[in-house]
């Protein structure tokens, strides 16, 4: 800050690259207008002049001045509730008139670096998940990817694949039962051609422990009375 001094009572004051003129009772900047109290350029030409800057401050500012505001005595007051009721009709708010136009978001323009400290707390923004293909960052009405099976039809197909496993494998049962009896069937007659009926009982108690088919029990009974015979 530089003061150059014009007069008795004028100064220039070159301040962020600007230049303001000062007098002992205004400041070009306007603040000691408005504050009633001597901003910085006012400053530096009081202590340039080398005088009181107390002096300088508006009379509101004094102990005086405070100490007169609450001089007088003050009366107690009843609550609200004991106040006594007039007949006359309570003040209503003035009416709301809804400006025409979208609302302003911003109530009044914020200083610079008033909301830093908000700003660095913000949340993530979490993306748009489709409900169609489960893609993030549209929505289903934009969607233009194949859609994926829901829960429900997983399950479907999930049970039709283990239905039709399971008959497969009824099937495959059924040949190797057949199969077994084909075999079991055989070895009868060729026992029968060398009468061996004995051989022949134990061959089939050894075939009906070893399997775990349960139609075997009728095939067994079949079998002891075709070697009865």
């Amino acid at each position: 800050m530089r003061v150059n001094q014009a007069d008795l009572h004028e100064f220039e004051v070159d301040h962020e690259e600007d230049s303001f003129v000062v007098n002992i009772e205004t400041c070009g900047c306007c603040r000691w207008n408005l504050l009633g109290i001597p901003c910085w350029n006012a400053l530096a030409c009081i202590q340039l002049r080398r005088l009181n800057f107390e002096d300088f401050i508006h009379p509101a500012y004094h102990i005086e001045t405070y100490a007169k505001a609450y001089a007088p005595a003050y009366r107690a007051m009843l609550g609200q509730n004991q106040w006594e009721v007039t007949p006359h009709p309570r003040p209503l708010p003035h009416p709301r008139r809804n400006m025409p136009g979208r609302p302003s978001k911003k109530k009044r323009v914020k200083e610079v670096g008033e909301d830093k400290d908000r700003e660095q707390l913000k949340r993530a923004k979490r993306q748009n998940k489709c409900s169609r293909c489960g893609g993030l960052g549209h929505y289903k009405t934009n969607c233009i990817n194949p859609s994926q099976p829901t829960n429900a039809q997983s399950l479907k197909v999930e049970g039709q694949n283990l239905s039709l496993l399971l008959l497969q494998l009824l099937v495959l049962l059924q040949l190797l039962q057949q199969l077994l009896l084909l075999l079991v069937k055989l070895l009868i007659k060729l026992l029968r051609r060398r009468g061996e009926k004995e051989s022949l009982h134990k061959v089939i108690v050894s075939t009906h422990t070893s399997t775990t088919f349960t139609n075997l029990n009728a095939c067994y009974c079949s079998f002891l009375m075709v070697t009865d015979l």
